[in-house]
């Protein structure tokens, strides 16, 4: 650990020189409309609502309608490009000028090359009205050429007001230095020992031609990769390991991942999140006022089916609901009143996020979350099917996260190991990319006959291939991981008395 040593005591050394330079480093880098930074066509977005909702009206002086995206969604993004590498201080944020709309979290993605994205390991706090402003603080900065917001919670819409504090970048360290502020950790620990106790936390990290990159949301540092190769540190992304046996698990996770398509892992989840989340669901989600309930839809599905036959409000649904086919939507991008309930640390634990990306090979975004309180009982199908797939071949990851313990009784999850590796088949003729080339049409998405023949041709195959059915049995707090190809399904349920509490979440390749 004596590198880490001299590379903790080196960034120690910088932050006395560094404090006067940040704070003189405050400058707006969007500027306003009458006295613009960059230009507005530097300000890019994922959609707009229409044309009075265009990317460069996210100015913060703008008076008339702000950016407004055409879909309430964390796939949507607004961008800003700087020219040139510039130091990142601070952002600050309003919601929507002309009505009560406002974004209360969001991620940042911002690039110091070109295709070299790195996403900030902080879910940044957002505004609580639509006019106070509220300013978040990169610390220690981060250098960027473009940074990128994507909206996860928001308040009736997404509606942004954005400004970019920060100053030009200082040239790049010499070899072997620090290349940015420090090792400074937000809990208050030393970097002049050494190792400091952000050591002890999950890394998101990239690694670049001659650097890696590590954050989270207590730690940030730029070293050269010379230096961490000196300390015997394995990289790989996204996790920075400490030890041969972390390095070990990457590769058996892999391996895993690209022979089976599947990767079941023990005891992700603690106890008390899990116990949380139980609690959670029964008191919150099924309170027996329902008018207390949070704002979520409640689909009903046929034995067997995906595609709902009826959906309702879940603060109108009768008790009796609850001894059918049901799932729950709109966790992941729901309404306030659901940003403290426990399932939102699950879809953000660190642990999770690491191993996702570990199989995408690249950072994620959250695509969608359901929650299954039985068994699916779901056939055979792949998620592509349902365009839950990517336009990278092998771009989303679908991950389903045990509430209960799950055996035999109450309806586990099947999958046909390999199955991932069978050849693609165009199922929409009309598709104008590969998500939607091999998916079922829209127009027949919903039919069960032929979903069903879908299905019966995929048993064949996995028959002729001679791949054997497998079934993940898990304790609560157990976590399988999917490839989105890979055939699988609900098993009967056998118990209609005992509970399968679940949650089912894609994942997707940020900006596939």
């Amino acid at each position: 650990m004596d590198a880490l040593r001299r590379l903790a005591l080196a960034a120690a050394g910088s932050l006395q020189a560094a404090t006067s330079e940040d704070a003189a480093c405050n400058r707006p880098l969007v500027g306003t409309s009458e006295r613009p930074v960059i230009a507005d066509i530097s300000i890019r977005a994922s959609s707009r609502r229409g044309e009075d909702h265009a990317p460069w009206r996210t100015r913060m002086d703008w008076t008339g309608w702000n950016w407004s995206p055409a879909d309430d969604s964390i796939n949507e993004w607004i961008s800003f490009d700087f020219g040139d590498v510039m130091q990142i201080t601070k952002i600050q944020t309003k919601g929507q000028h002309l009505a009560d709309h406002w974004v209360t979290r969001f991620q940042v993605m911002y690039y110091s090359a070109p295709n070299e994205a790195v996403i900030h390991g902080t879910l940044f706090v957002g505004n609580s009205d639509r006019d106070t402003l509220k300013e978040n603080v990169f610390d220690p900065p981060i250098r960027a050429s473009m940074l990128k917001l994507r909206p996860v919670r928001w308040h009736g819409h997404v509606g942004w007001r954005v400004e970019v504090l920060g100053c030009e970048a200082p040239s790049p360290a010499s070899e072997g230095e620090l290349s940015c502020r420090g090792l400074r950790c937000r809990d208050g620990g030393s970097v002049a020992e050494g190792v400091s106790p952000c050591f002890e936390h999950g890394m998101v990290g990239r690694m670049a031609t001659k650097s890696v990159l590590l954050q989270n949301q207590l730690y940030c540092a730029q070293r050269r990769y010379e230096l961490l190769a000196e300390a015997a540190l394995q990289a790989s992304w996204p996790m920075l390991s400490q030890s041969s046996r972390d390095a070990e698990e990457t590769r058996r996770q892999r391996e895993a991942y690209s022979k089976d398509g599947f990767v079941g892992v023990a005891s992700v989840l603690s106890t008390d999140l899990v116990l949380a989340a139980q609690s959670y669901f029964s008191e919150s989600i099924w309170n027996s006022e329902r008018s207390q309930r949070p704002a979520m839809i409640l689909e009903v599905s046929a034995e067997g089916s995906f595609s709902p036959n009826r959906s309702m409000d879940l603060r109108r649904a009768p008790p009796h609901v609850r001894n059918q086919n049901y799932r729950l939507i709109g966790m992941h991008a729901g309404p306030e009143e659901l940003e403290a309930a426990p399932y939102n640390r699950i879809f953000w634990n660190a642990r999770i996020l690491t191993i996702v990306q570990r199989l995408l090979g690249g950072p994620a975004t959250l695509l969608q979350a359901l929650l299954f309180e039985r068994g699916s009982q779901q056939s055979l199908h792949d998620d592509t099917w349902y365009a839950m797939g990517s336009d990278l071949k092998g771009g989303m990851v679908g991950v389903w996260v045990a509430l209960d313990d799950v055996d035999e009784d109450n309806g586990p999850v099947f999958y046909y190991p390999g199955s991932h590796l069978r050849d693609e088949l165009v199922l929409n003729p009309n598709g104008r990319s590969r998500r939607e080339l091999i998916a079922l049409p829209d127009g027949i998405r919903s039919s069960e006959d032929y979903k069903a023949d879908v299905a019966r041709r995929s048993q064949l195959e996995v028959q002729q291939a001679g791949l054997t059915r497998e079934v993940f049995r898990a304790r609560a707090g157990d976590v399988g991981f999917w490839h989105e190809r890979l055939l699988h399904g609900g098993s009967p349920i056998v118990n209609w008395t005992r509970t399968r509490l679940s949650l089912v979440i894609h994942y997707v390749l940020a900006d596939s």
